[in-house]
């Protein structure tokens, strides 16, 4: 399958810890994005001296020229708190999804110009994310209708983004999604009922289920379902391993435990827990996953925790089906977005109030474990596009 369905790649993290040194990067906002080089898209809110969030956003363009070292392509504000913005294939524009639900999703030029936007359906809102189609036509979206009080996957027009359908997700609070396969598209369906009224919160934690469909692109329907097993455990973030399984991050909505939130999930072997009986690493982890990456030519994935303050990484073992073991800890303050290089040496981790750290994965004894101060007085969105 090619890399680009996806729409960021798949990321690494070297695990080191962060020190409080800052290397400055080139501030050139004249510069033209290099289509030969590695693009970096984050989103951001604006905070005060104090750190405080404020209501304006923005989404900024980085390509890096080396480890410490960035130009800033553009820098531009958008209406909306950004949970994810991404370069188009074509290099020249860029897609802003946001899950507030008044927000609408809004495609840019590379330089800041409002291009298209669609408003949220009627009794729908957006759920954050989306993925390029194979010939780059469409863009799929995750959705939700709070009337009907299930999840939507829309098919758009990638040139105004006009809606061309609508189908159910296979679930409620559909989340991310990435291309298992050419013609087969894995929704995270978190399980999550919300309505715009009461913004984010959970309305239906004492029956919550979640399940990872696949959809199929072709036949328009769900080929297969995963069901997250335990109630309350929700399914959110999720990637393609190099054999074709997907790694998956969950979020525990209650608070009475601390169950195991990472799994693995293939057809033949069904969905499987990481690490399930330990109980302490998971209640450091806060029963929290943010950003979640396969790494390429390998059988192993990153996992961000902001909110415990961990980043980790997981390798598949040969030993048992779909089996697995934490290969790596490290204590990093609000890690949150990971973007890996296309060629796989290299990879970007965003943290927190606007650090970026670049993480060599050839020589992992050669990162310097200092991150660079890309903007002052913003704070990162939890994901990196591409």
């Amino acid at each position: 399958m090619k890399r680009r369905h996806f729409l960021y790649t798949s990321s690494i993290a070297c695990l080191v810890p962060i020190t409080a040194g800052l290397i400055g990067c080139t501030q050139a906002s004249n510069k033209s994005l290099d289509p030969n080089r590695e693009v970096i898209v984050g989103g951001y809110s604006e905070t005060d001296d104090q750190g405080s969030r404020l209501d304006a956003h923005g989404v900024i363009i980085i390509q890096p020229n080396g480890p410490t070292d960035f130009d800033i392509i553009s820098d531009f504000p958008v209406p909306y708190e950004v949970h994810l913005a991404t370069l188009f294939p074509d290099k020249k524009h860029v897609l802003v999804c946001s899950r507030k639900p008044e927000a609408s999703l809004l495609k840019y030029s590379i330089n800041g110009e409002l291009q298209a936007e669609l408003p949220s359906l009627n009794n729908q809102h957006f759920e954050g994310h989306g993925i390029f189609s194979c010939d780059e036509k469409y863009i799929y979206v995750t959705a939700s209708d709070y009337q009907l009080k299930q999840g939507r996957l829309l098919k758009l027009n990638s040139q105004d983004l006009s809606l061309e359908k609508d189908y159910f997700s296979g679930g409620v609070g559909p989340h991310e999604l990435v291309w298992q396969s050419d013609i087969q598209i894995a929704i995270a369906n978190t399980g999550v009922l919300t309505h715009p009224d009461t913004e984010r919160k959970a309305l239906n934690l004492a029956d919550m289920t979640s399940n990872i469909s696949l959809f199929n692109s072709e036949t328009e329907s769900i080929d297969h379902q995963w069901h997250v097993p335990l109630q309350g455990l929700s399914a959110r973030h999720l990637d393609r391993m190099e054999d074709g399984s997907l790694v998956i991050g969950c979020q525990y909505q209650k608070k009475d435990q601390r169950p195991a939130c990472i799994a693995f999930a293939d057809i033949n072997n069904g969905l499987v827990f990481a690490e399930e009986k330990n109980d302490f690493f998971y209640w450091d982890m806060k029963g929290y996953t943010a950003s979640v990456k396969a790494v390429p030519n390998s059988n192993s994935a990153i996992i961000t925790n902001p909110q415990g303050h961990l980043l980790t990484q997981w390798q598949m073992t040969k030993s048992t089906p779909l089996g697995s073991e934490l290969i790596d800890k490290t204590k990093i303050e609000y890690n949150k977005g990971l973007k890996i290089s296309l060629n796989g040496d290299s990879a970007w981790l965003s943290i927190g109030a606007g650090k970026l750290q670049h993480l060599d994965l050839i020589n992992p004894t050669a990162n310097n474990s200092v991150s660079s101060q890309i903007k002052s007085n913003i704070w990162w969105g939890n994901h990196l596009g591409s």
